[in-house]
């Protein structure tokens, strides 16, 4: 469902209107981190993963010592995780939408197939007119680690992904997502919908 959402109605939506929208891309989805309160070791558990979600994520009123200080379990497993900390040092680094999600997109488009992610990585960054040396350097330190907790730390409680926010509404429908901005602006409409000025997260 990510990976679709990312490759068509986002792309779609930023082609659209590149640089109308504030737009933000959280990738942490429905990973957690284990912890003595929410548990959940080795294979992947819904229940901790809420648990996490309500304990240690965006408006948890007092989160635990131990938030992200325990291994990180993701959905689907350690490609997943290791795609995450590729995305989010992309956003890191980048920060600017129009560089890093052309190397989001490349990387989701070979997720299914994929057996040496650093590969594909590298592949894409090429492709995306990125720098693998400089996306290397967070994914392999400290600042990948950081910026990956604060991911998490930003991830609200939801019920599945991709979860996105139009002006700080969540959106029932993903699929929807330029119409909600073109319905979300106040101001006169371009010929794509209208001119975009919304605010979009997107939690992948």
């Amino acid at each position: 469902m990510c990976r679709s959402f990312v490759a068509d109605t986002l792309n779609h939506t930023l082609a659209v209107a590149p640089s109308l929208m504030d737009f933000d891309f959280v990738p942490w989805g429905n990973a957690y981190y284990v912890t003595s309160e929410c548990g959940g070791p080795r294979s992947y558990d819904i229940t901790a993963r809420q648990c996490f979600n309500s304990k240690c994520g965006l408006g948890a009123a007092s989160p635990p010592a131990d938030c992200y200080s325990g291994s990180i379990v993701c959905q689907h497993g350690k490609r997943e995780c290791d795609f995450n900390m590729w995305f989010t040092c992309a956003r890191k680094v980048y920060e600017r939408a129009e560089l890093y999600v052309p190397f989001v997109t490349c990387m989701e488009a070979q997720f299914d197939a994929v057996t040496d992610a650093p590969s594909v990585a590298a592949t894409c960054a090429h492709s995306a007119g990125l720098a693998i040396d400089h996306l290397a350097t967070c994914f392999y330190g400290q600042s990948g680690v950081q910026a990956l907790a604060g991911n998490a730390a930003a991830t609200p409680p939801h019920a599945g992904v991709p979860y996105v926010l139009v002006e700080g509404k969540p959106l029932d429908d993903p699929s929807a997502l330029l119409q909600a901005v073109c319905d979300a602006y106040q101001g006169p409409k371009p010929a794509a919908c209208g001119s975009i000025d919304s605010e979009a997260v997107v939690y992948s």
